[in-house]
């Protein structure tokens, strides 16, 4: 039996491995060409987990099998600073003058349906928005609509008469009710415009502002999301592995979603990233990825860029607070000529999402 026992935890220790390989790979091979893997890089925080046990268990057996586990985490390194960072001191950026803070929120429409039996949460973003004071704002799932308390008006009284707005179209016309993106900017904005993706709902704005007597383009995204039905998503919470055929068939019905929305999310960022590759501008990139940082996705998008977590930010990254389970999925990207300084990732009830900030610099010539 203990022979038995020593053979099987060397075919797992082989097959996590071999899993946690394949979650590296995943960033550099599109959804459209090869989706099972993207499944691979989802999982990798179970996987990373489960190699970090084996590493522990070999040194404490005194087996050489931990220098295999050993040499694959090492590989992945570029991967695990992605999700888990260590600051010792604050990051500041000696001698620099002019920053702006940004922030990234996907509000959930301020909690207007009142999703889960939370109360809705537009005062409450309003405060927090008002107190850390950003030139920046990039919203994402923003809402007005004709009731007085989310009326346009309102909304864009109490976040600052003083900044220029940008909504993407659906939103520029005089219409009572809007639900999209919003970019708002205490720098003036000269040039606005959109990218559509076709067989979506979802949406990229683009705004160039005056920043020190320079030109930024601001990329505000939402990528596909998986667009989980209310009964998959309470099946998450009471997942049971020894279910009946209805668990089967709703764990199906997930997978299919989280596979389609990978390849969407794909195309997507191709597109995007076309569109930057032409601008000649320096580059600020936020936004709800939905997808996490083991992902072609986000490895695609943040080619040539910078992340702001990962140049600033500290601890664990997750920003993602639903019923799925929760990974860093909103970003905050820059060109290399930009600094980021004090990334934060404020811990606030008030959406599915938890809001993340820092502080841009122009980098000297």
């Amino acid at each position: 039996m203990r022979k038995l026992i020593k053979y099987l935890l060397k075919y797992i220790h082989w097959g996590a491995i071999a899993a946690l390989v394949l979650s590296y790979m995943s960033v550099y091979i599109s959804p459209e060409r090869f989706w099972p893997l993207a499944f691979f890089g989802l999982s990798y925080p179970v996987l990373l987990l489960l190699n970090f046990a084996f590493l522990a268990l070999w040194i404490f057996r005194k087996n050489r099998l931990f220098l295999s586990t050993a040499f694959i985490l090492l590989l992945g390194w570029n991967y695990h600073k992605s999700f888990f960072r260590i600051s010792f001191r604050e990051q500041l950026v000696p001698g620099q003058t002019g920053g702006i803070k940004v922030l990234s929120y996907n509000v959930r429409m301020f909690n207007y349906y009142e999703w889960d039996d939370q109360p809705q949460s537009i005062n409450d973003i309003i405060r927090f928005v008002g107190g850390i004071d950003p030139g920046i704002i990039c919203f994402q799932e923003f809402f007005f609509s004709g009731r007085e308390s989310f009326s346009r008006e309102r909304l864009m009284k109490a976040l600052g008469n003083d900044r220029d707005i940008h909504l993407n179209p659906a939103g520029e016309g005089k219409s009572a009710s809007y639900a999209g993106l919003a970019t708002f900017s205490s720098h003036p904005i000269i040039n606005k415009g959109a990218i559509l993706f076709p067989r979506s709902r979802n949406i990229c704005i683009f705004t160039d502002i005056v920043w020190n007597d320079d030109t930024v383009r601001i990329y505000n995204n939402h990528l596909e999301s998986i667009r989980l039905r209310k009964k998959p998503s309470s099946f998450i919470r009471r997942f049971d592995p020894f279910g009946n055929e209805e668990n089967i068939e709703e764990l199906k019905d997930i997978s299919k979603r989280l596979k389609n929305a990978f390849i969407e999310r794909a195309r997507q960022v191709n597109v995007i990233k076309e569109h930057m590759n032409r601008c000649p501008y320096p580059l600020i990139i936020c936004g709800d990825f939905n997808d996490t940082p083991v992902s072609y996705s986000y490895y695609r998008m943040k080619k040539g860029l910078a992340d702001s977590f990962t140049g600033s930010g500290a601890g664990f990254g997750n920003t993602y607070r639903g019923n799925f389970p929760s990974y860093r999925i909103d970003y905050i990207l820059h060109s290399q000529d930009i600094i980021s300084s004090r990334f934060q990732r404020h811990l606030l009830p008030h959406s599915d999402h938890y809001p993340v900030s820092c502080t841009v610099f122009r980098g000297r010539d």
